[in-house]
């Protein structure tokens, strides 16, 4: 009888416990870190008189350090893409050393930016870059992936973190094939079609879905909005501080009603209508991994109960910050450096340092790279690559999308670094052919996006154009000259410009359906710039009235 009475009690202590098991299944605190708009910063960023913020070895250092508090099985580390263009470095090495480190930051997915594509028209980096990470690259809403060398995985994955089942999907920018240069047959399907499409087959296999995206902000609304996804952590654009719900923004969603920059919002909620956030704060605003960004879900029966969040803007450990912060003008705490990732980054940045001491020229002016001004009017900059474009191909017309130039040149020496900096995007110069019909089309394509600061704004050399932007897009230019004439629509008109452009990137469709007599010159642009600096020495651009507003006068008149 005893024996039997210990049977029954093992078995009734068995039972309680798998009820136990069973009320815990699903719930649970989960920690994510994410950030976004990495750019190649694999270093700090030289926020100029203000701070040097981000890199990868500080950011390290943060990421360990929350991992040590909540528990490595508590955590998932989340990149929405953008690893490549933007620095040096990451021209050189097309981010080989930025995903090294990921690999040792403990990065569990990433969902490629548009960026990632850059180079696909040289070589397949994507292909090199995701069977060089640990970690998978997710992009559900990309077909074609044959195209770029690599096995299509199925674009999402599920992870048990916390005791839950967290299903992350992977979208990548729909309008990748306009802002950079993905191989023919690659394509990207609508994000909320393919997110619903996933969710239906899915959705009970995992306790909480998250997106993963890189797109512009109002994509990101329309997708939590017009999904059943539980967490949408976006990147592309600046970031925000707070919890962005399906409540926050009505309807209807457009680039005109949610701004790129969303306001501050509450940083906690309770029962959340969905939660959308994105890494912000800081003098980057989020961008160029400067922000780590952290949410704290806790979820319960597939449901996110309460969800915390917060930006931690990572300040290095420099002199310079820490003078700031002595003489007060900083209120920060610097983040140590991470001795592992400096050590990964070492050898590039030394190879580097070598290679780009070169001085190739001298400008008595700064030479304006200003994202906030270089996609909205004339600068000084743009006009000496459009100029360069222009000579080096021997054409009427200089054209040079604002997207293609990437920071300025301060007045002084420049070095190889300055100029690969500027054009970081290993875009060859070519020329072609094209109706003035079809060119005042493409202008009008140029101010079409203004306001969103599109990196489609053109710079011009050997023509003028003014603009109305008050006018509907389509109907804005004004006016129009090709030397000192007024564009002829019937006449034809030869143009340099960069590869990417004229094969219809920043929706310039005309320069590649249209054109005629295209010759690729197979020189890469920044070469030729460096070319350019040699034989001038000193160049002094300036502000001529190329580009004008309102029917203002242009100095083509």
């Amino acid at each position: 009888m005893k024996n039997v009475r210990l049977t029954l009690g093992v078995v009734l202590l068995a039972f309680l416990f798998a009820l136990g098991a069973q009320a815990q299944q699903g719930k649970g605190v989960l920690t994510i870190l994410f950030t976004q708009e990495h750019h190649g910063q694999a270093t700090p960023a030289i926020v100029a008189g203000i701070a040097d913020v981000g890199g990868l070895a500080g950011r390290a250092t943060a990421v360990k350090g929350i991992r040590d508090k909540v528990g490595a099985g508590n955590l998932l580390v989340l990149d929405s893409g953008d690893l490549l263009v933007g620095t040096p470095l990451s021209s050189v090495f097309k981010g080989e050393p930025d995903v090294l480190a990921m690999n040792a930051i403990g990065y569990d997915a990433m969902s490629p930016g548009n960026h990632e594509f850059d180079f696909e028209l040289k070589e397949q980096r994507y292909k090199t870059l995701s069977g060089l990470a640990k970690f998978p690259f997710l992009a559900a809403n990309m077909k074609g992936a044959d195209k770029l060398g690599v096995t299509p995985n199925q674009g999402f994955i599920i992870k048990d973190v916390a005791g839950i089942k967290v299903g992350i999907i992977g979208i990548t920018n729909p309008v990748t094939p306009e802002i950079s240069s993905p191989p023919a047959g690659v394509t990207f399907e609508d994000p909320v079609a393919t997110v619903n499409a996933i969710l239906t087959a899915q959705k009970a296999n995992a306790d909480i879905w998250i997106a993963l995206t890189h797109e512009d902000s109002f994509r990101d609304v329309v997708l939590l909005k017009g999904t059943g996804i539980d967490v949408v952590i976006g990147g592309h654009t600046f970031g925000f501080k707070g919890i962005v719900t399906r409540d926050t923004f009505k309807d209807p969603i457009s680039d005109d009603t949610v701004p790129d920059a969303i306001k501050e919002q509450a940083t906690e909620a309770a029962n959340p209508n969905g939660v959308y956030v994105r890494p912000g704060e800081g003098p980057l605003f989020g961008r160029l991994g400067s922000t780590l960004g952290r949410v704290d879900l806790t979820v319960e029966n597939k449901k996110v109960t309460q969800a915390k969040s917060e930006n931690i803007v990572i300040y290095a450990d420099t002199k310079f910050n820490q003078d700031q912060i002595a003489a007060g003008k900083l209120k920060a705490t610097v983040t140590p450096s991470d001795a592992q990732i400096n050590g990964i980054l070492k050898p590039f940045v030394d190879d580097l340092s070598n290679r780009l001491k070169e001085v190739v020229g001298k400008t008595t002016v700064d030479l304006d790279g200003r994202r906030e001004v270089v996609r909205q009017k004339e600068t000084n900059l743009g006009n000496l690559l459009a100029d360069i474009a222009r000579e080096s191909q021997k054409t009427d017309i200089g054209f040079q999308n604002s997207g293609g130039i990437r920071t300025s040149i301060p007045a002084g020496d420049i070095k190889i670094s300055d100029v690969l900096a500027v054009n970081p995007f290993g875009n060859t110069l070519v020329r072609f052919n094209l109706k003035g019909s079809e060119l005042l089309a493409s202008l009008e394509n140029s101010v079409s996006q203004i306001e969103q600061g599109a990196g489609r704004f053109a710079q011009v050399s050997g023509m003028c154009y003014s603009f109305d932007k008050s006018k509907p897009s389509g109907q804005r230019i004004v006016k129009t000259f090709v030397g000192n004439k007024p564009l002829d629509p019937n006449a034809t008109y030869s143009i340099a410009t960069n590869n990417f452009v004229a094969g219809g990137g920043d929706n310039y469709v005309l320069f590649r359906d249209k054109r005629t007599n295209y010759r690729d010159s197979q020189f890469v642009d920044a070469d030729v710039v460096a070319d350019y600096l040699r034989a001038k020495g000193t160049v002094s651009p300036r502000v001529e009235g190329r580009i004008t507003e309102g029917g203002a006068k242009t100095a083509c008149e």
